[in-house]
Formats: structure tokens, sequence, C-alpha cells
């Protein structure tokens, strides 16, 4: 079990995951992955599908035995690296294998009235920051309206739907 990193060598980005597997293993799943998907890609798969796969380094940055401290090693290394903030990587979560992110997500999608807009005040207000909301928008579960306004994807939002944010 490791933790790994994956840089991209253009802009300095980063990623960092933890898997049970090889590191040419998980490599190849991520890039398949970022491939094969249309819609749902995270922001890692987003960027090896623009900036391409030869563009990141893939380096071990520790090994554990245990799951727990493998998902400590993983949060320790997110925070070092700051790879949760989308000025340094890409990384959705504080680490631990994702679930707040996911946990977020679900939350953020299940909330969310049809056909309703949300301020970007709001929003920071039920706990999503301003470089979540980036990332939901880039992978495509949310769309920006302009200037701090955003609807869910591929919601029909009315006049009224805009009028009560």
């Amino acid at each position: 079990m490791i933790i790994y990193k994956s840089t991209n060598t253009l802009n300095g980005k980063a990623y960092i995951g933890q898997t049970n597997r090889s590191l040419n293993k998980r490599k190849e799943e991520h890039i398949k992955a970022a491939m094969k998907m249309r819609d749902g890609k995270n922001y890692f798969h987003w960027a090896i599908v623009e900036y391409g796969e030869e563009s990141f380094k893939w380096e071990i940055l520790v090994e554990s035995k245990s799951q727990s401290e493998l998902n400590e090693f993983e949060k320790f290394f997110i925070k070092k690296y700051k790879t949760n903030d989308s000025k340094y990587g890409y990384n959705g979560s504080i680490g631990g294998q994702g679930e707040k992110r996911k946990k977020k997500l679900s939350e953020i999608i299940r909330n969310w009235p049809k056909g309703i807009v949300k301020l970007s005040t709001t929003l920071e207000s039920e706990g999503y920051t301003k470089d979540l909301l980036k990332k939901y928008v880039k992978s495509e579960w949310l769309d920006s309206l302009g200037y701090g306004a955003f609807k869910l994807h591929e919601d029909d939002v009315k006049w009224w739907g805009g009028l009560s944010s």
C-alpha cells in the first residue's frame, strides 16, 4: 500500500493518492478513466485529458502496512503540498480516501432544489469553498451563470428560479 504523487510538469500542480496496487497499475487506471469517461471526471482526470498523460511525473512518497496509517499519510501529504487548493493541485478533498468530497458532492446535489439558482455566498455559508465550487464547475456538476451564481448542470432554470436567489 502506497501514497503516490503525480505532478504536472507543465504547471507544477500535483495530485496525491493512495492505492494497494502498484504505482504503474494505478497510473494506468487514472489514465484509462480520464480518457474513457465523458461526464463525471474529477479535476485530476480533466487535467490528464487537457495536458496529456506524458505531462505527468509519478512517484511513490511512502509505503504503509495499514489502511488507517495510509489515510493519515494521504491527509498529511495533501496538506503539505496543498493539493486540495486549485492553485497547487488536483485533489478534491483533504484525503483519507476522498470521503469528505464525495459526501459533499452528494449532499449538494441531493439538497439543491430543481430550477433554482444559488449564489456563492449562500453556498459558502453551507461549507462549499470557492475552490470546491470551481472544481464542481470544471467537472460539470455545476454551471456558473456569471460571477457568483450557480445552477446544477443540465438543470432547466426559469425566471422564478433566478429571482428566488
